[in-house]
């Protein structure tokens, strides 16, 4: 289960699939957030995925 306390924090949206003007826009899209140095995936306000930014943007092992 993710943590709230992980989540808390500054938030920036990146993505997002309804404007955010719209009533509960939260509980009917998906958003892709940074919140600090995470990056949280939620649906339909829950939160599915977390991962640090720094390995998000880290190019892929070579090997």
């Amino acid at each position: 289960m993710l943590s709230r306390r992980r989540l808390a924090g500054t938030k920036t949206v990146l993505l997002s699939t309804v404007p955010k003007q719209a009533p509960k826009a939260v509980d009917r899209g998906l958003l892709i957030e940074r919140v600090n140095d995470d990056l949280v995936v939620v649906v339909r306000n829950t939160p599915v995925v977390v991962a640090p930014l720094s390995q998000v943007l880290s190019p892929p092992a070579s090997g």
